[in-house]
């Protein structure tokens, strides 16, 4: 428990010197990276093995955010 609250202590100092202007939680960050890595195609169980979650259920909830967005559909260009 040590170690998180360690990282989650760094992560809110940092924030400011990326240019982020909002509170920023360990939480949030690994919801940003599930959601990024869903837009990028991988595999539900690829991400759900690197969040390091026992069971899909959890990760599923990305999967409802990613096809709301842009209901899922990324040009050809956007991997240039």
């Amino acid at each position: 428990m040590q170690d998180g609250m360690q990282v989650q202590r760094h992560v809110r100092q940092v924030a400011p010197h990326a240019g982020v202007a909002k509170s920023v939680s360990l939480q949030e960050l690994q919801n940003s990276f599930a959601t990024h890595l869903l837009e990028g195609t991988y595999r539900i169980g690829t991400v759900q093995e690197l969040l390091g979650r026992a069971g899909v259920r959890a990760t599923m909830i990305f999967t409802h955010v990613h096809s709301r967005a842009g209901l899922g559909v990324r040009s050809l260009l956007d991997a240039l």
